[in-house]
């Protein structure tokens, strides 16, 4: 008999966008990340850092990755190289290779 997949993966939080994608929350070593991703991959497609629990939250629930590219307040975009610091603004965002 076939084992469910947990396609929670061990997030923090799990969210189903219904279109084979999903968003999770994970905590990292002195971060937390936004991850989202093919739903029963394995695999992800992009990933943002937050500097605490409750900003990486807000972000994770209002984050409408349909409507929006990317979710707001993060503070690094590691695939990119950007950066946001201290807070998550917009305004100082910087490139670091």
């Amino acid at each position: 008999m076939p084992s469910e997949v947990d396609v929670t993966h061990g997030a923090l939080q799990f969210r189903d966008l219904g279109d084979g994608r999903a968003l999770w929350l994970y905590r990292k070593i002195y971060t937390f990340s936004i991850v989202i991703g093919p739903l029963n991959s394995g695999g992800y497609d992009d990933f943002w850092c937050y500097k605490d629990l409750l900003s990486a939250t807000v972000a994770f629930l209002e984050w409408n990755p349909a409507i929006v590219p990317e979710p707001c307040g993060w503070v690094r975009h590691p695939p990119s190289g950007r950066r946001r610091f201290p807070d998550g603004d917009p305004a100082t965002e910087e490139v670091r290779p």
